[in-house]
């Protein structure tokens, strides 16, 4: 199996087709944060900067979606390829903020999720399953690995915009906990005459290291409840190096040929979360 290695070329490619194709998701997702920031929130007056923090919880549960960027094919043999589609996956965890009240504070981040592998359309011309055929056949598939675990440690600063408000910046580091291991995937049909067509295989493999690293930033919107806090955070992670690396082929075209090539999943991607946290009784806010 051939090895495909990364360039910040390809990387920042990637990154603007990523960010063109969620353009309408970010668009929503800002638009329900300003319709929430908008609502009006009566609270007494801070004595301090962010005194309405300082009796936050530390251990806060954070619940979120990524999108992931789309794998790239790239055809060794005929013309042949996956038409890969941008993958996503739902994940659950907490962050551990050390100083809540804080300008600036460290972030602890773990969190639980199956990894996305493959999320792929493949399509066969007629003419390519067999002679007398009339119609093209056309199937969308996806992989996943099992449940895996990501560890994170960011540098957090915050500062309020209003009594109830705060803008959220973090960068950091990740070290994703992904054993090594192989997913695959096949598809064949039976033709009209009764006759087996295999219309596609692909192999793919993790990196050997079980743990992947990585980078990610954040930014995010703090609002302050009479009880509660909730943030809304939009993060990007950028793996150092290719997450999945296969190959697939198509080995039955009849009029194309066969055709195979190298597949390769680099893991970056975006997320969506919401992260919650709530003021000790003791301190809690009063209209």
């Amino acid at each position: 199996m051939l090895t495909l290695q990364s360039t910040w070329f390809y990387t920042f490619k990637a990154m603007v087709k990523f960010i063109i194709l969620h353009f309408r998701a970010a668009i929503l997702f800002s638009s329900i944060i300003g319709i929430i920031t908008s609502t009006y929130i009566p609270v007494v007056a801070q004595t301090s900067k962010l005194a309405s923090l300082s009796e936050i919880w530390r251990f806060q549960p954070v619940i979120g979606v990524g999108l992931y960027l789309p794998a790239e094919s790239y055809p060794t043999v005929g013309s042949s390829e996956l038409d890969n589609l941008p993958n996503y996956n739902f994940r659950i965890g907490f962050d551990y903020d050390f100083r809540p009240s804080k300008d600036w504070s460290a972030v602890l981040n773990a969190s639980a999720f199956r990894q996305p592998v493959a999320n792929a359309r493949i399509s066969v011309a007629s003419e390519d399953i067999g002679e007398g055929e009339t119609e093209d056949y056309t199937e969308r598939f996806r992989l996943t690995s099992p449940l895996t675990f990501q560890l994170g440690l960011a540098l957090k600063y915050q500062t309020q915009i209003s009594n109830t408000r705060f803008l959220e910046f973090r960068g950091g580091t990740f070290f994703h906990y992904l054993p090594s291991g192989s997913y695959s995937f096949g598809s064949s049909t039976t033709t009209s005459n009764g006759s087996h067509f295999n219309l596609v295989n692909l192999e793919t493999t993790s990196r050997q290291s079980i743990f992947k690293n990585g980078y990610s930033a954040s930014m995010g919107l703090v609002l302050l409840k009479e009880s509660h806090i909730i943030k809304f955070l939009v993060s990007f992670s950028f793996y150092r190096r290719t997450l999945v690396e296969g190959f697939y082929e198509f080995p039955d075209l009849r009029e194309s040929g066969y055709s195979a090539g190298n597949y390769a999943l680099s893991g970056n991607h975006l997320t969506f979360g919401c992260v919650f946290s709530w003021v000790k009784d003791k301190y809690r806010i009063r209209p």
